[in-house]
C-alpha cells in the first residue's frame, strides 16, 4: 500500500488554488492570515467530532495511507483536510463572485 495516498489527495486538491492564489488579479494570499484564523474557528468542532468518533470506533483511518502521524489519535491528514479543502472552497466562491 502507498502511505502517502491521503496527503496526495490533499496536495493535488488545493495545489492549483494555492499557486492561483498568488496572481496580481486574485490576491487571496493577501487574504492568509485571516483565512487561517477563520478556518480555525470552523475547523474546531469538526476536529472535536473526529476526534470524539475516530476514539469511539465510529469510523477510522486506514494507516496504510496515512503517513504515520497522529495528533489526538487523527492523522496529520486528516487535520490538513480541514485547512486545505477550506482554502479550495474559498477560492471556488472567490472566483465565483459569491464572496468579497
Amino acid at each position: 500500500m502507498m502511505p502517502y495516498t491521503y496527503i496526495l489527495i490533499n496536495f493535488f486538491t488545493v495545489i492549483i488554488c494555492f499557486l492561483a492564489s498568488f496572481d496580481k488579479r486574485i490576491q487571496f494570499h493577501k487574504l492568509f492570515g485571516k483565512f487561517l484564523i477563520s478556518s480555525a474557528i470552523v475547523a474546531i468542532p469538526f476536529i472535536g467530532w473526529d476526534i470524539w468518533f475516530t476514539a469511539k470506533g465510529v469510523w477510522w483511518f486506514d494507516l496504510r495511507y496515512t503517513m504515520g502521524f497522529k495528533m489526538a489519535g487523527l492523522p496529520i491528514e486528516e487535520w490538513l483536510f480541514f485547512f486545505l479543502h477550506s482554502l479550495c472552497v474559498c477560492f471556488y466562491l472567490l472566483l465565483s463572485g459569491q464572496i468579497f
